[in-house]
């Protein structure tokens, strides 16, 4: 049976899997890769590691399998790596996490205002994406920038590497704040600002596009002439993967940080600055928004209450099995997860975490449920806004890590008030897997992206919300935004 690839490259770790024409995971690798850390909010990477581990994985395959006929590409976003003319980086690749250009904003608020850049590129200026960290690397490294031949994104980057032929998928381009999202074209107003040649960046274009083959030898001895499709952002085949062809159902990632998905049908710029782009789905966008710390506030409670590793476990282990107990429990107290700030519905960066309502019969149980009723409240904030603008939501689909928890799961359920689909499965790699069905339908495997999704479906749980907690989270929540609201005044 014919067989086909999907690659997954993340901001640590590198991923590959293969799939035969039915759907049917074979096999997988994976292999995790360094972010070079600076004090000065720097954080960058060796753009070699990404073509050198994809080859390796790549080769893995190659030497174990035959009959492999396409492969597809999802990537990190907002990742910049300036490179001559032979594709080789002049220096470390920039990150979509750092946060180096923030002294850039005012030159580019001289030229154009922050809601004009967010009417064209669907974001918020930022100064962790490739509109001020060109800036920067203009006013600090005027050599490179002076000979550079092109900057390139993690995806064109290996595809020319790969394929001697590459452009940036719409919806990685959509990532980079230099993207008009409407045109779907590179801004001109935007690189005439910051004085970029829109030769110097590859042409866009869309995600099922076949941009070439892969038989290069010198990378790869045993490399068979596989098609290769346009990339796209990692996010968006996790939606693709994820069965969100409904528009109604929305998907809710979580791991350090949580984010939240919804297709539309146009770009929804709003006034809480979600952020649209250019879908994978023909005539879709994207609309997106995210719970920073999330997943990382349940790691700040078991790592500052908790001193032992064992401890951790045990505690982890505990509440799972006393699920029904703990599910039960009613109090007033209420956490915010805002540790680094609000990023919507309101922005606010002086905005911090907090317990609240705290007493003396208050366990590190109740404080633990408070938590994962906090994170939910925040995520249902973000819904509410997001039903104002006119977009419908009946489900949700959520997929991470935090789809293990029974109690975080259920207690979602009941915040939001609706029914939570789970992965059966939950080891899949739903980035991997939504970039192989990506390639299926490039190299026409697959007649649409319908057919695919039906072929690539799988098994779901379903949690529904308990009609007895829906009061009593009704009005935890409005005290919750009566919090948030005192917070902002202060």
């Amino acid at each position: 049976m014919d067989k086909i690839i999907g690659l997954d490259i993340g901001t640590t770790n590198i991923k590959g899997e293969l799939y035969d024409t039915d759907g049917k995971l074979i096999d997988s690798l994976s292999y995790s890769y360094g972010i070079y850390f600076d004090k000065n909010n720097q954080a960058e990477q060796n753009a070699e590691d990404w073509l050198e581990i994809t080859v390796k994985i790549l080769n893995y395959f190659f030497e174990k399998y035959k009959d492999i006929k396409a492969a597809g590409l999802s990537t990190q976003g907002g990742t910049i790596v300036p490179v001559d003319k032979d594709i080789n980086p002049l220096r470390k690749a920039i990150t979509w996490m750092d946060a180096r250009a923030g002294a850039q904003k005012d030159f580019i608020l001289k030229k154009i205002s922050a809601d004009k850049i967010y009417k064209i590129t669907g974001w918020k200026l930022q100064s962790f994406l490739p509109l001020l960290q060109l800036c920067w690397i203009k006013e600090n490294e005027k050599n490179i920038f002076d000979n550079t031949y092109k900057y390139m994104f993690v995806n064109d980057f290996v595809q020319e590497k790969l394929c001697g032929n590459s452009y940036v998928d719409y919806s990685n381009a959509s990532i980079t704040m230099l993207f008009d999202i409407v045109k779907k074209d590179w801004s001109e107003e935007l690189l005439e600002i910051i004085e970029i040649d829109r030769s110097k960046l590859s042409e866009t274009n869309k995600s099922d596009l076949i941009i070439g083959n892969f038989k290069n030898k010198k990378l790869s001895k045993n490399c068979m002439d596989i098609s290769f499709s346009n990339s796209a952002h990692d996010q968006y085949c996790v939606a693709l993967s994820s069965n969100i062809l409904n528009d109604n159902k929305i998907l809710l990632s979580t791991g350090t940080s949580w984010a939240i998905f919804a297709n539309t049908q146009k770009p929804y710029f709003n006034k809480y600055y979600y952020s649209p782009g250019v879908h994978i789905l023909p005539e879709k966008y994207g609309l997106i928004s995210v719970v920073p710390t999330a997943g990382s506030v349940f790691n700040w409670f078991l790592n500052n209450f908790f001193e032992k590793e064992e401890s951790k476990i045990n505690f982890l282990k505990n509440i799972e099995e006393d699920g029904e107990k703990i599910l039960s429990l009613k109090n007033d107290c209420i956490f915010i997860p805002l540790f680094q700030g609000s990023f919507g519905p309101i922005w606010n960066d002086n905005i911090r975490g907090s317990f609240e309502n705290l007493s003396f019969d208050i366990t590190r149980i109740n404080l633990f449920k408070a938590i994962l009723e906090g994170v939910a409240f925040q995520v249902k904030w973000i819904f509410n806004s997001m039903i104002k603008l006119g977009i419908k939501i009946d489900s949700i689909k959520m997929i991470g890590g935090a789809v293990k928890s029974r109690l975080q799961t259920q207690i979602l359920s009941d915040i939001t008030g609706l029914p939570v689909y789970l992965p059966k499965n939950m080891k899949l790699n739903y980035a991997c897997k939504g970039a192989a069905m990506l390639a299926g339908v490039s190299a026409k495997i697959y007649k649409d992206f319908k057919i695919v999704n039906e072929i690539f479906k799988e098994e779901e749980l379903i949690v529904y919300p308990r009609e007895e907690f829906k009061d009593y989270y009704l009005e935890k929540f409005n005290k919750y935004l009566e919090i948030i609201n005192k917070n902002l005044q202060a």
